[in-house]
């Protein structure tokens, strides 16, 4: 639910597992994308640059060797 009050949670008393591609946040009719990925892994489009534009379905770049 939408609200003016901000929220935490904190998670320091337990472990934390990621399984691949599980969402791990969201942003609610917001412009902000965020990719996580080991150095190197992802071969980003030639012209792609920091607050570029992009469109939904264009393709930002590939993995690397897939």
């Amino acid at each position: 639910p939408r609200s003016r009050r901000i929220r935490r949670w904190r998670y320091q008393d337990r472990e934390i597992r990621y399984e691949k591609g599980m969402e791990i946040g969201r942003f609610n009719m917001g412009s902000t994308v965020i990719l996580v990925s080991e150095a190197g892994r992802i071969r980003w489009e030639e012209g792609l640059s920091p607050g570029r534009r992009v469109l939904v379905g264009r393709r930002i770049g590939w993995i690397a060797g897939g």
